[in-house]
C-alpha cells in the first residue's frame, strides 16, 4: 500500500512540475495565435475579415479610407469621396459608383463586373488586373489610369475619357468606347465596339511609355 501511495504521489508531482508548466505555454501560444489570425491585414487599412457585411464594409471604407479585400457587392457609393482609397481585391461586383471620385484610388485585382461607375472621376486610378466586365463607365473621367492588363470585355464606355491612360495587356472584346476620348486625345468614332475606330491603335499610344 505504501509503495502505491509513493507512486502516486510521484506521479501528481510530475503533472504538477513539469506537465502543467507545458500545458500552460502552449495555451499562451495558441492565444498568440488566434489573436495573429484576428489582425491579419492589419495596420493603417482595414481587410474583408474585419466587417462581416456589406454595410460594415462601407463605413470602414467610408470612415478610413480603406477596404482591402472587402465585401463591397451591390455597395452604393453614389457621389462617394474615395480620392485615394485602398481598394486592392475588394470585391466590388454590381456595385453604384456613379459620380464617386475615386481618383488616385488602388483598385488593382479588384472584381467590377456590372458596377455602375458612370461619370465616376478615375484620374491616376490604378486598375491593375481588374475586372471590369460589363461594367457602365459612361463618361466615366479615366484620364492617366492604369488598367493593366484589366478585363474590359463588353463595358461600356461611350464618352468616356481615357487620355494618357495605360491599356497594356487590357481586354476590350465588345467594350462600346463610342465618342470615347482616346489615350492620346483623339476621339473614338461612333459605334466604336472592341477598339477605338479612327484612332491609333492600343499598341501605339496606350502602352503608357
Amino acid at each position: 500500500m505504501s509503495r502505491l501511495l509513493k507512486s502516486q504521489n510521484y506521479l501528481m508531482k510530475y503533472f504538477v512540475f513539469v506537465l502543467l508548466p507545458g500545458f500552460i505555454s502552449l495555451g499562451a501560444i495558441g492565444g498568440c495565435s488566434d489573436n495573429g489570425s484576428d489582425n491579419n491585414g492589419g495596420g493603417l487599412g482595414q481587410t474583408a475579415t474585419d466587417c462581416s457585411s456589406t454595410e460594415e464594409c462601407v463605413e470602414i471604407l467610408l470612415s478610413t479610407g480603406s477596404c482591402i479585400g472587402c465585401n463591397l457587392v451591390e455597395a452604393d457609393l453614389t457621389m462617394a469621396d474615395l480620392t485615394g482609397a485602398k481598394l486592392t481585391n475588394a470585391d466590388l461586383s454590381f456595385a453604384e459608383l456613379g459620380g464617386a471620385d475615386l481618383s488616385d484610388a488602388d483598385l488593382s485585382d479588384a472584381m467590377l463586373p456590372s458596377a455602375d461607375l458612370s461619370g465616376a472621376d478615375l484620374t491616376g486610378a490604378k486598375l491593375f488586373r481588374a475586372d471590369l466586365k460589363v461594367a457602365t463607365l459612361l463618361e466615366a473621367i479615366l484620364v492617366e489610369a492604369i488598367l493593366v492588363e484589366a478585363d474590359l470585355s463588353d463595358a461600356m464606355l461611350p464618352i468616356a475619357n481615357l487620355t494618357g491612360a495605360d491599356l497594356t495587356g487590357a481586354k476590350l472584346s465588345g467594350a462600346d468606347l463610342s465618342l470615347a476620348t482616346w489615350c492620346n486625345g483623339c476621339k473614338c468614332t461612333d459605334s466604336s465596339i472592341g477598339t477605338c475606330n479612327g484612332c491609333p491603335s492600343v499598341e501605339e499610344v496606350c502602352t503608357g511609355s
